[in-house]
């Protein structure tokens, strides 16, 4: 069967990329635009083999960019809405992180297979559901492969997932068809209409539905020049929806700590204006780093700026300071030191 051989070799492939790929040797895969195989989720900016059905849909088709490979972790843009995310691999897979990415991202283009689906098997395939009538080598598409430590064989009849961390849900097959799958999600209310809609001035980093005015480094990006519409405005909090996924999003500011107004920094990462012709004017080298939400050596400060936002104000109250400083968490502070000439010469923890 055509995807199953893909597959294989997709695996095959990934293996002697790892094989050859050690320590400090970049693999292969860094910069390649890969397709999704299957509909895949997000939960709090990583993608697991167990693919639990939860937060970011990323569709079965859709392009990525590989941004980043180690032994542990892969990082990954999606090319239509620059969100990026991590892979990171679990021991149920019983691969390598390599081999278990290629099993959910390959150089295979799957938009004919898609195309060949009636529309309620499409349309069940992008919101990463299984329904009955839909064989095998279609449940792959728009669920994945089982983990194996819940079903070692695709040639069972009973293929158990995990929705989530706590609950599983079984798809049935008879004679190689679905007789029972995952059952649609609730209808979800039409969004409110916009009150305002702005651009993000840098790649702004969320999580669980918040950002601090501290914007620590950590979770989901919402990158550079990524639509958001604001919803409400108040003195504490800003909410807003990413227009791209429809995510609602809580900026929340602490006036004495921050020393600034909510709204004013609010605006230090959101702007009405599109941010496209500044994102160009960057040199090639320091484009490609903003777009990988990445600061290394080099890199100008309106390149650090867009990649990682302007720094906190009470630690750098001034952007001509030679050493901006960041928060990875609520602990740990990365120092990004500049020379006279405004280049990173240094980013430490």
């Amino acid at each position: 069967m055509k995807f199953k051989a893909a597959i294989l070799t997709a695996l095959m492939a990934g293996a002697a990329l790892f094989s050859c790929g050690g320590r400090g040797v970049q693999s292969q895969l860094v910069d390649m635009t890969l397709y999704a195989q299957s509909t895949m989720f997000a939960s709090r900016g990583v993608v697991s083999p167990a693919n639990y059905r939860v937060d970011v849909p990323i569709p079965a088709g859709a392009p990525i960019t590989v941004l980043s490979v180690n032994p542990k972790v892969i990082q990954f843009r999606v090319n239509e809405t620059g969100q990026t995310f991590q892979f990171i691999n679990h021991r149920s897979t019983g691969m390598d992180i390599e081999m278990a990415f290629d099993t959910f991202f390959s150089a295979e283009d799957p938009s004919a297979r898609l195309a060949a689906l009636d529309e309620e098997k499409r349309i069940a395939t992008l919101e990463g559901r299984a329904i009955p009538g839909m064989t095998k080598e279609e449940v792959l598409m728009a669920v994945g492969p089982p983990p194996r430590n819940e079903t070692p064989t695709t040639e069972s009849n009973t293929w158990r997932y995990w929705r989530s961390r706590f609950t599983k849900f079984t798809i049935h097959f008879v004679n190689g068809v679905v007789v029972d799958g995952e059952p649609a999600p609730a209808p979800v209310a039409a969004p409110a209409e916009p009150k305002e809609v702005m651009h993000a001035r840098c790649n702004v980093r969320f999580e669980e539905g918040r950002i601090s005015w501290v914007n620590y480094k950590k979770g989901p990006v919402l990158a550079v020049n990524g639509k958001i519409d604001v919803v409400k405005k108040g003195r504490k909090s800003v909410v807003f929806k990413i227009v791209e996924s429809g995510i609602e999003v809580k900026f929340e500011n602490d006036e004495v700590k921050s020393g600034n107004a909510t709204w004013s920094m609010f605006e230090r990462l959101f702007a009405i204006e599109d941010q496209e012709a500044k994102l160009n004017a960057l040199s090639d080298s320091d484009r490609s780093n903003v777009l990988g939400a990445e600061v290394v050596n080099g890199m100008s400060k309106d390149a650090v700026e867009m990649s990682w936002c302007p720094p906190p104000p009470h630690a750098t109250p001034s952007l001509g300071a030679n050493t901006w400083t960041y928060w990875s968490n609520k602990i740990n502070r990365v120092k990004v030191k500049f020379d006279a000439d405004g280049k990173v010469t240094s980013v430490k923890e």
